[in-house]
């Protein structure tokens, strides 16, 4: 029975299998399986790029090698048509039209490159991801290549000078200080609160909102590693900070950590970064190397009181040695002229004494990889900063950061991450008496290495005890202060999609930070006098967590308005928010043993306790809708209504609205060399919220009795901003070039030598059909210098026996600069002109030195004989003259007015033999000047012209299609 048994359950078991394949295979028969390559300029293949289908929230990376799979369950390929999008940072977004249908198809992408970043998608501010090219208010951003150029060690720490109206504000430069963050301007006329006690509550501090992976976060970014971040998002006013509401009149900013979702498809990407480094002090304060006090200057006595007198010493007006506990004794005429260094007495630099050339280094691990659905990100960081203080250890931090993202069905997305920071600050007072401070008032006469009496080291004893001296070595020896802090931070989001053009989001953000701070001056301290004092200590512990969880409808749909498309974006948003902070902190004076840093060992009747305990809770919710005409047309509105317990009890929710518009000149008139036009503007309003004491009534106790300090408020409202935001963005095809050095950067030396301040690459088209690129720069001397290039596009009269010589650069083609190297004229079509000309760059040299001379010519050259002297190449071409040979290139060389003769002989020659750092461009045979547009000849003017005869480049072939020759 029990063998048939096990025969019946493996027989069931076999069957269950059989069903379950038998599903499978039908219901990959009915799937939609889209293939392809992804491609980038001259072919290269895409790694990372995203291709996804929007509607069906379906989407699939490509691998190293550029090429994707991707999958549509069966219940979406009913033979429908849909948009099929391709996206890789750095280029335009390609779309194709396919209809999803059972089985396998093949869809290519080749990507445009896209300099201005007009394609790049924002999330701050709007309803659903946006375009640049399409926001109706002004968003910053930042990406990760911008920010680790030079990476701080706060988070924000190098985003200075990357957007425009962002001030990063340093209070202090102790190591692992974090930078206060200003946009644009105050919008207040105080701060917030003042805090002059750390740690400072989290409601105290003014600046923007800041949002890490979708976190409120209220406890700073002191500990956040800034090589996490993937990039970064900045509103500025209340024109567009609006859908934050009473939290974000003084701007956001959105931070997004890296999460692996641009890795290729399959490949495990690790980046290893380690730093080292010192701080050094640049410049050293000024000393007063002077004395304006009464000095022995007549030789060794014995004074009235029987004290011995040298040269140099201290004396009163009736010639009395002073002590080194009094005050010296000032010259009748107050004039400090009594060199410390008098009489062979030693001098000594406090401030290289005090300061050192602190290390810090940053060693960092991150891996990240992306297969399937699945991508994740892990990161390690250990930073230590000493600063450069002796005796301080400095700031010390360790990181952990993961990031997981997981498709779990066609219709259900789950993201989760931690984050785990741990870092102690060995760190000094600030203000009177602290170690800044206090070495300002030494004076050149004072050793700080000096020994005490004891023999203990650093001499607190100061002689003469000046107002606020003090000697800082002796503090930083023995006084102890440290802040040990942890941060933990968590979230999760899901995203369901209802239907197709429905999605419904939840999320949950959490973030809690501990800080124990520890300022301990042992028993016996010894005082600037000398004298030996009880000690104190003091500890604050404080601890916070603050979360924030809401839920989100976002609806998509596009329609028809007559013969309009209109594509609709509305979302509505609950948001809840909830803040704790509790301090305890306590104070000690007067230890009554030694060695015993504890309260147990200080007198009870000196201990002063305080404690402090928030509670903030908010409630929000908002409406935001945008509406996309014609892809020119743009219009947003939103309101949001917020309630806070931080407002007055009459006054619990306040309204914050915004209108926003935009118009997309560019789509509707053509102006050469403007990419995009747009004119938009926006009003909009926002909100500060009030600190957690400002609406209730306060009392202290005063000789045991309640004494009201402060008057409630029951009608206290938020600080409000209105802001009207009225602007155009213009994005040229131009690509500025910073300042050339002709002595280190081709690409600076190129276009004759000289170091050029500004150049662009443009691109224009003439009246007569041809597509021209001009590298315009401007000289020392003002005059314009320019490489034009034109492009046969099918006209009538082109030759056609050598169809490639008509390709010079191609359509959509730019220079870009690569250090150490020539620029490269890349083809966004997938052309490479750079590696097809490369070969003729030596030959180009060499006819170049051994061409100069006087002046240049342009036009067809005529016959020289082999030795003989060209003496027509001084003179300027005239308007009739046609363009060169296509074999040659030509050059616009700046030459003043006037030069003439060996002048000319002598500079030519250094400009022709740098003129290899532009790459060749060619002209098509018969096209005249005036076919480049009127621009042509008014570069003539003080301009000389040099032909340079170069080898025929080995183009690919050229192949006719829609009337245009592509290569």
């Amino acid at each position: 029975m029990l063998k048939r048994g096990r025969f019946n359950v493996l027989l069931c078991a076999a069957g269950l299998l059989v069903l379950v394949g038998a599903a499978f295979r039908d219901a990959a028969a009915q799937a939609a399986v889209i293939t392809g390559k992804v491609v980038g300029r001259g072919g290269d293949p895409l790694g990372g790029a995203l291709v996804t289908i929007e509607q069906y929230g379906v989407a699939a990376a490509t691998t190293t090698a550029g090429t994707y799979t991707l999958t549509v369950p069966p219940q979406w390929t009913k033979g429908q048509t849909v948009m099929l999008r391709a996206r890789s940072i750095g280029y335009s977004p390609a779309l194709r039209q396919i209809t999803l249908t059972p089985g396998n198809q093949t869809v290519d992408y080749e990507l445009r490159f896209d300099p201005m970043t007009l394609d790049e998608v924002v999330v701050t501010g709007v309803a659903q991801a946006t375009e640049v090219k399409k926001l109706t208010f002004a968003v910053g951003h930042v990406d990760a290549s911008q920010l680790q150029q030079a990476p701080g060690v706060s988070a924000l720490g190098s985003l200075e000078g990357k957007v425009a109206g962002v001030r990063l504000l340093t209070g202090t430069g102790a190591p692992g200080g974090e930078p206060a963050i200003r946009l644009r301007s105050s919008t207040a006329l105080t701060s917030p609160a003042a805090c002059n006690a750390p740690p400072c509550g989290s409601t105290d501090a003014p600046g923007p909102l800041i949002i890490v992976d979708g976190t409120i976060t209220h406890h700073g970014l002191a500990d956040i590693n800034s090589q996490d971040i993937d990039r970064v998002e900045v509103v500025k006013g209340a024109a567009a900070s609006s859908l934050y509401g009473s939290n974000a009149a003084n701007g956001v900013i959105q931070i997004f950590t890296k999460r692996g979702e641009r890795n290729p498809d399959g490949k495990t990407v690790v980046t290893v970064r380690n730093e080292y480094g010192q701080s050094f002090k640049p410049y050293g304060m000024p000393w007063a190397m002077a004395n304006p006090y009464r000095i022995d200057t007549v030789g060794t006595y014995t004074d009235a009181n029987g004290a011995t007198v040298t040269n140099g010493d201290y004396i009163s007006a009736s010639g009395n040695l002073i002590g080194p506990l009094a005050q010296p004794s000032l010259k009748p005429d107050h004039i400090a002229d009594h060199p410390y260094s008098a009489f062979g007495r030693p001098v000594y630099d406090a401030q290289s004494q005090l300061l050192t050339h602190g290390p810090f280094y940053t060693n960092y691990i991150s891996i990240g990889q992306r297969r399937g659905n699945t991508n994740y990100n892990v990161s390690f960081e250990n930073t230590k900063q000493e600063g450069v203080l002796i005796l301080l250890k400095g700031y010390n931090r360790q990181n952990f950061r993961v990031n997981v993202d997981q498709a779990l069905t066609p219709r259900l997305d789950l993201s989760v991450g931690g984050f785990f920071g741990k870092s102690n600050n060995n760190q000094v007072a600030e203000g009177p008496g602290a170690p800044f401070f206090a070495v300002t008032f030494i004076e050149p006469n004072i050793n700080l290495f000096a020994p005490n009496a004891d023999g203990t080291p650093y001499a607190a004893q100061i002689p003469h005890v000046l107002p606020n001296a003090a000697n800082p070595i002796y503090t930083l020896a023995n006084e102890q202060i440290n802040t040990d802090r942890s941060r933990f931070t968590g979230y999760g989001k899901a995203t369901y999609r209802l239907f197709d053009w429905l999605s419904l989001e939840g999320n949950y953000n959490y973030d809690q930070e501990t800080s124990n701070y520890t300022d301990v001056v042992p028993k016996n301290f010894l005082n600037a006098r000398g004298r030996p004092t009880s000690g104190n200590i003091v500890k604050i512990d404080s601890g916070g967590r603050s979360f924030n969880t809401g839920a989100t409808l976002t609806s998509v749909r596009t329609f028809q308005l007559g013969s309009w498309n209109v594509r609709n974006t509305t979302k509505a948003a609950y948001v809840y928010e909830d803040q704790t902070k509790r301090v305890f902190a306590d104070t000690g004076i007067g230890f009554l043993v030694l060695k015993t840093p504890e309260f147990q060992a200080v007198s009870r009747s000196t201990l002063s306790p305080g404690s402090r305990d928030i509670t903030i809770r908010n409630k929000n919710y908002y409406v935001v809708s945008g509406l996309d005409i014609r892809d020119r047309y743009l219009l947003d509105g939103l309101v949001r209504w917020d309630g806070s317990s931080l407002f007055g009890a009459d006054s619990r929710w306040q309204t914050y609205y915004r209108v926003s518009g935009a118009y997309r000149l560019s789509q509707d008139f053509h102006i050469n060399g403007i990419d995009e036009l747009k004119l938009r503007a926006s009003y909009g309003t926002a909100g500060l919220r009030p600190i957690f004491d400002a609406q209730y009534e306060t009392y202290e106790i005063v000789g045991g009795v309640p004494v009201p300090i402060t008057l409630g408020n029951r009608n206290l409202k938020p600080a409000r901003s209105a802001e009207t935001e009225v602007g155009t963005n213009i994005y040229a095809g131009v690509l500025l070039l910073p300042q050339g050095d002709q002595g280190s950067d081709p690409a600076g030396a190129a276009l004759g030598g000289h170091g050029v301040p500004e150049r662009a690459v443009a691109e224009r088209r003439d009246p007569a059909g041809e597509d021209a690129r001009a590298v315009v720069g401007r000289d020392p001397h003002g005059s314009t210098r320019r490489v034009l290039a034109a492009e046969h596009r099918g006209r009538p009269d082109a030759p056609e026996d050598h169809p490639a010589q008509h390709r010079a650069i191609p359509r959509g083609a730019e220079l870009r600069r690569q250090p150490g190297r020539h620029p490269d004229i890349q083809d966004r079509s997938g052309g490479d002109v750079r590696r097809d000309l490369r070969d003729s760059h030596r030959a180009q040299r060499r006819r170049a030195v051994r061409r100069s001379g006087k002046g240049g010519s342009v036009g067809p050259r005529p016959a020289v004989e082999p030795g003989q002297r060209d003496h027509q190449r001084g003179r300027l071409r005239r308007a009739e003259e046609p363009v060169p040979h296509p074999r040659r290139a030509v050059h616009l060389l700046h030459r003043p007015r006037g030069a003439r003769g060996r002048q000319d002989r002598r500079r030519e020659p250094r400009l022709q033999r740098e003129r290899h750092d532009i790459a060749p461009v060619q002209e098509p045979r018969g096209v005249r000047p005036g076919g480049l547009g009127a621009g042509w000849a008014h570069l003539q003017r003080d301009a000389a012209v040099a032909v340079l005869r170069v080898p025929r480049p080995r183009l690919r072939p050229v192949e006719q299609a829609g009337g245009e020759l592509r290569g």
